[in-house]
C-alpha cells in the first residue's frame, strides 16, 4: 500500500515538473500530462500509458551521425514531445505514428505552435503498420506491448530486406531488448543508462553501410 502510495506521489511531482516545462520552455503546449491507454481510446493489448520521452534523448541523438538525408519515425509518438526534441538535428522529416485520434491532435497541435513544419503525427496502429521504407532511424519508447512490437519489428525488417539500407533504433525504457537482438538483425551498440530503469537509452544498428 506504502509503495503505491509514494509510486504515485512520485508521478504526481514528474508530471507537475513537466506541465513546469511546457509553460517555460515550450509556450504552453501540452505534453508533460501522462494519459492512460482508456483515457486515449485504447486498451492494454494495443498500447501502453503516454508518457514523455526526457530530454536526455538530445544527448543520444546528438551522438550519432545524421544528416539531411535522414528521416527518424516515432512508433507510438503521443504528444510529440521525442519528436520536438528530434528537431532540433537535421533530419530531412520527423515523422510519428499514433493510435489514439487524440494524442495525434495534440501532437500537431502543439507542431504547430511551436513552428515545426518538419513534423507531422500520423494517426496508424504500429501492429499493421508497413511504410517504414523511407526511414533510417526509428524511435520508441516502450510505447506497445509486445504482440505489437513483435509485429512491428516484423514489418521493419521486411523493409530492411526491400530496401537494404543502414538503420538505426532508439529504444527508451527497452523491455523487450531479447526479443529484439534475438529475432532481428539488430545489434546494440550503445547504452546510456538512467537513475531510473524506465529511462535506459539503447541503440541498436542492423549493422548496413
Amino acid at each position: 500500500m506504502w509503495k503505491e502510495k509514494v509510486r504515485k506521489g512520485l508521478a504526481s511531482i514528474w508530471q507537475w515538473g513537466a506541465r513546469l516545462q511546457d509553460r517555460l520552455l515550450y509556450h504552453g503546449c501540452d505534453f508533460g500530462s501522462w494519459v492512460e491507454p482508456q483515457e486515449a481510446g485504447f486498451t492494454l493489448e494495443q498500447g501502453n500509458r503516454y508518457q514523455p520521452s526526457n530530454r536526455a534523448l538530445l544527448r543520444v541523438l546528438g551522438d550519432l551521425p545524421i544528416t539531411s538525408q535522414d528521416r527518424i519515425l516515432d512508433i507510438g509518438c503521443g504528444k510529440g514531445h521525442a519528436m520536438v526534441l528530434m528537431s532540433r538535428f537535421p533530419f530531412q522529416e520527423v515523422a510519428g505514428i499514433e493510435l489514439s485520434a487524440q494524442l495525434q491532435d495534440i501532437a500537431n497541435r502543439n507542431f504547430a505552435r511551436l513552428g515545426l513544419p518538419q513534423c507531422k503525427a500520423y494517426r496508424a496502429d504500429a501492429a499493421v503498420y508497413q511504410d517504414y521504407d523511407r526511414f533510417t532511424y526509428i524511435y520508441l519508447f516502450n510505447s506497445v506491448p509486445r504482440v505489437v512490437f513483435l509485429a512491428a519489428m516484423e514489418q521493419l525488417c521486411l523493409s530492411l530486406r526491400r530496401r537494404p539500407r543502414r538503420c538505426v533504433l532508439i529504444y527508451l525504457n527497452p523491455v523487450y531488448h531479447e526479443e529484439l537482438v534475438r529475432s532481428t538483425p539488430f545489434r546494440m551498440v550503445k547504452v546510456r543508462s538512467a537513475w531510473l530503469p524506465w529511462f535506459e537509452y539503447r541503440v541498436y544498428t542492423n549493422g548496413e553501410n
